[in-house]
Order: C-alpha cells, then structure tokens, then sequence
C-alpha cells in the first residue's frame, strides 16, 4: 500500500517538528509493509495522484484537497497548525485509545463536514463510558478492535479521569449547539 503525502500550497519549508513527525512516521510505515511518497500537486493543488491514503498538511476549511479526497474515496489523516493537530509522539502509548484525544478528532471531523465518522467516534466514547461500572471514562483503553465486550484496561490508566470525562461533556454541546444556531455557534467559537 501507498501512503502519500500532500503539502499545502505554498509551502516552502516545514518546521523541525513536522520533520521530525514525518521522520517516525515514515520509518513505522515502511516497518508495517507501507510505502511513503510525496503526492505531487496539479496547478489548481489538488494532488496528482492517488495512492491508498494520504496526509494532508496545512488544510483549511476551504482546502479543495477535501472534497477531492472524500469523492475518490480516499482515506486521509490532517496535520499543522491550520487543523490544529499541535503534538504526536509516536511511540507513545502504542496502540491505546485516548477519549481526550479521541473527542478533539471527533471535533475536527465534524469541523470539516463529516458529521457521520465524527458521530461514530462520539456515541464509541458514550459507549466506553457506559461501559465502565460508575460510568466515568478510564484516562485510556488498549487499543484492540471494538467487540460487543467492555473495552481491555490499559493497566496504569487512572479511572476515572477528568479530562475523559470532560471530553464527553464537550461532546454533549453539540446538540445544544445546533439548537443555537450559527451565530451563536460562531460567537462562542463552536462554529
């Protein structure tokens, strides 16, 4: 498989920190069987070619390389500053699931239009809180593929953690925020 990635328009140069993102990141793909190459761009930005997922840097709400992408089906993960995405270590805990984090992607998702896989993050989290016995959020969970069991403890996790359980108290505005409508939304920085 082919994992590319598209660079914002006018990029000249990247910072340490995303080239060192892209550093882990290009060295993991390749040890799973991956192959990394940069997308090259057509004169109107949208990418050139299609490989099986892309990584898009620097996209903004208006970005053509969206819309583009969602039509020809192609998966693709946004990172800088432009969608907010501040810090990934890499190798830090691998393969567990974060609702804090998992709460600000649902976010972004529903930021740039896909209300359905931001949805489907939000009722897992509901779900995982359900889960649990006093129905509190663990700080995270081993990252194993969803089942109709409770999800597998991370050993060291706190339970319950605040910040868990402040991410399904963000994801529950939601509701509210629509009944606003966009004014409102926008006033308080939800739109």
């Amino acid at each position: 498989m082919r994992i590319g990635l598209s660079l914002a328009s006018g990029t000249r140069r990247l910072t340490l920190f995303f080239m060192l993102f892209l550093e882990h990141l290009i060295a993991r793909l390749q040890q799973d069987g991956y192959r990394f190459e940069e997308v090259p761009a057509r004169r109107e930005g949208l990418p050139a070619s299609l490989p099986n997922g892309v990584i898009l840097h620097g996209a903004h709400e208006d970005d053509p390389r969206l819309a583009y992408l969602r039509d020809q089906g192609v998966p693709f993960v946004l990172v800088g500053r432009a969608t907010g995405v501040r810090w990934v270590a890499p190798d830090d805990h691998n393969g567990s699931v974060w609702p804090h984090d998992t709460a600000l992607i649902a976010a972004g998702l529903r930021r740039y239009g896909f209300v359905e896989q931001a949805s489907t993050l939000r009722d897992a989290l509901f779900d995982l809180a359900a889960s649990q016995p006093d129905l509190r959020p663990p700080e995270l969970v081993a990252g194993y593929e969803r089942t109709d069991s409770p999800p597998v403890p991370y050993p060291v996790a706190c339970r319950p953690q605040a910040w868990s359980s402040a991410a399904l108290a963000y994801l529950s505005d939601w509701a509210r925020a629509r009944r606003r409508g966009p004014r409102r939304r926008a006033a308080r920085g939800l739109a």
